[in-house]
């Protein structure tokens, strides 16, 4: 998160250990496109079938290791941005119901506030206050999905990209299990590092 990388994301509501679905759009796009294709060749008297592009079942990776391995590009190049350190990512199992608000209290809510205090006495425009609270709102919306997880079938994508030439399959890659979750990570925070 970009958040995190930046120091002001510093505690998170989640379950380290829940795998995360979680699939590049460019994955995405590609397996919309071939199934557009497929279904279009298809016999008006076959069935409709589903597709779900899913990572849980065929290349996993947790939220936990997802933020490790950001955390590790984050260590390697942090940012010129970063108000304060990077935090290790906190193994739980789910938030703490008294530790955890009581993170976020003094962690979030104090800490930008006193940023606002200081950027104000600077004569600049005060923007933590803001941005924290856009920060919870997001958290607020993904928080069930990162306490939970599912387990859905990709039979159907699987057996999509099988009948693909190779050549079809080098176009149109939406195959999950060649995501190398280590480099991929580094590489959305460099991206993020760069261009926001």
């Amino acid at each position: 998160s970009i958040l995190a990388a930046l120091g002001i994301l510093r505690c998170v509501n989640w379950d380290y250990y829940a795998k995360t679905d979680f699939v590049p759009v460019d994955k995405v796009v590609n397996a919309m496109i071939a199934v557009g294709w497929a279904t279009g060749n298809k016999k008006s008297s076959e069935n409709l079938k589903v597709y779900n592009i899913t990572s849980s079942n065929i290349n996993p990776i947790t939220w936990g290791q997802l933020f490790e391995y950001g955390y590790e590009g984050a260590q390697e190049a942090p940012s010129i941005r970063a108000v304060r350190p990077i935090i290790k990512p906190p193994k739980q199992s789910g938030p703490h119901p008294v530790i955890n608000p009581l993170k976020i209290f003094f962690s979030h809510w104090m800490f930008a506030y006193f940023l606002d205090l200081i950027i104000m006495i600077t004569g600049n425009r005060r923007i933590m206050v803001r941005i924290t609270s856009k920060m919870h709102y997001a958290l607020d919306v993904m928080n069930y999905f990162t306490q939970h997880q599912w387990a859905f079938k990709s039979s159907n994508m699987l057996q999509l990209y099988g009948s693909m030439s190779v050549e079809e399959q080098g176009m149109f890659n939406f195959n999950m299990s060649d995501i190398d979750w280590p480099q991929f990570a580094k590489d959305c925070h460099y991206g993020n590092r760069r261009h926001l």
